[in-house]
């Protein structure tokens, strides 16, 4: 499956709509770009990137929580956890406009957006979050000692 097949899933399971028209979309090394010029080194927005499952970019998450449907808004306690790559339980979940079974998209108590996960039996599995950057970043530079 492609990025672009990827994010169309992404919109498709959130019930979202995107002002980005998928046809104009660009893949470049794995990453899928908007408004990319032809022969820039970059340009335009990166929407995120694909793997074996799509990982949007905060960009997108930022864009999607305006039109998504299906959104649980979590509490400090379940903001920070889900950020740490944890998945949200009953008791950090603030309120949910989320059927069972359904991509969701997490927010915080102040309508930032955290990721996207499956909301299940009153909790939500954690299928990507903000962190994971920071997380892939870590696991690439480790720095060198002698100690």
């Amino acid at each position: 499956m492609n990025a672009k097949q990827q994010y169309q899933d992404i919109i498709k399971n959130l019930c979202a709509s995107s002002k980005y028209v998928v046809e104009e979309l660009q893949e470049v090394q794995g990453k899928l770009y908007s408004g990319f010029a032809r022969g820039a080194v970059y340009g335009g927005v990166c929407l995120g990137q694909k793997g074996k499952t799509f990982r949007p970019s905060t960009q997108l998450l930022e864009e999607l929580k305006e039109s998504a449907q299906y959104k649980t808004w979590l509490n400090k306690k379940g903001e920070f956890l889900f950020t740490c790559g944890r998945d949200a339980w009953k008791e950090n979940i603030i309120r949910t406009m989320t059927p069972n079974g359904k991509i969701t998209l997490l927010l915080n108590q102040y309508d930032e957006p955290l990721g996207i996960g499956m909301f299940k039996d009153g909790k939500v599995e954690r299928l990507y979050d903000i962190g994971d950057y920071l997380r892939r970043e870590r696991r690439k530079k480790k720095p060198k000692t002698k100690y």
